[in-house]
C-alpha cells in the first residue's frame, strides 16, 4: 500500500509488474536513463536455472521421470525454452519449478533490497513479472503495473519477439486478467500509445509517487 505519512531518508521500494509484452524491459532502460537502481526477479531466476548445480539437478531428474525428456543441454545447462514449453502447458510442472525457484528467488530479492537500504537509495525498482500471482507484493513498499491491452501486447510480441499465438496464449493464461491486476496495484502506467508517450506516463508516476510519500 501506498505510505500514509510522509516519509524522510526512507528508501522506497517499488515493485513494478506488468503483463508479458507491456514494457517492463523499456520501464527498466528508463530508470537507468534516470539512475534509478533496477532489479528484474526473471534475471535471478535465470541464474539459478544457470550456475545452481542443486536446481539444475532436481528439475533435469524431475523432466526424465516426469516427461521423459532430458533438459540438458551439452554446456550442462539448462534448455530453458523447452522448460518453459512444458511447464506453460502443465500445471504440475509449473507447480514444480515455482516451488523450487520462487523460495530461492525472494531471498535473492530481499538481498538486494536491503542493499538498496543500507546505500539509502530514494527510490529502487524491483521488477516482478508475477508480482501478485507469487506474493512478491509483500516484500516491497509500492507497487505499479504497467498497463497495456492485451491485444496490443500480442501485437509486439508477434511483431518484436516472434513468439508464436499459441506460445503467447500461454503465457498469457498464466497470468492474471489486465484489469485484475490493475485493480490490485497502488499505481497504474499506461503504455497503450508510442515509446514517447510511455517515458512521460513513465516520469509523471514518479512524479506523483515522490509528491505522495516525500
Amino acid at each position: 500500500m501506498i505510505p500514509s505519512k510522509k516519509l524522510n531518508n526512507k528508501t522506497i521500494i517499488v515493485g513494478l509488474t506488468g503483463g508479458v509484452g507491456s514494457g517492463k524491459s523499456t520501464a527498466q532502460k528508463f530508470c537507468a536513463e534516470l539512475n534509478i537502481q533496477t532489479a528484474d526477479a526473471d534475471d535471478f531466476a535465470h541464474e539459478l536455472l544457470n550456475n545452481d548445480n542443486s536446481v539444475i539437478n532436481k528439475i533435469s531428474d524431475f523432466f526424465v521421470k516426469t516427461h521423459n525428456v532430458n533438459p540438458l543441454l551439452d554446456s550442462g545447462k539448462l534448455d530453458r525454452k523447452l522448460i518453459a514449453k512444458f511447464a506453460f502447458k502443465n500445471k504440475k510442472t509449473l507447480l514444480f519449478l515455482e516451488n523450487i525457484i520462487h523460495p530461492i528467488v525472494k531471498k535473492k530479492a530481499l538481498s538486494w533490497i536491503n542493499s538498496q537500504k543500507n546505500d539509502k537509495s530514494a527510490i529502487a525498482v524491483l521488477i516482478v513479472p508475477l508480482l501478485f500471482e507469487s506474493n512478491f507484493n509483500q516484500l516491497v513498499d509500492v507497487t505499479a503495473t504497467i498497463a497495456a491491452d492485451p491485444e496490443i501486447r500480442k501485437i509486439r510480441l508477434r511483431n518484436f519477439r516472434n513468439w508464436s499465438q499459441e506460445h503467447i496464449d500461454a503465457r498469457m493464461k498464466n497470468q492474471l486478467p489486465e484489469n485484475q491486476r490493475n485493480n490490485l496495484a497502488d499505481y497504474v502506467i499506461d503504455n497503450n500509445g508510442s515509446i514517447d508517450e510511455f517515458k512521460h506516463n513513465f516520469k509523471s508516476f514518479l512524479i506523483n509517487l515522490k509528491k505522495d510519500i516525500y
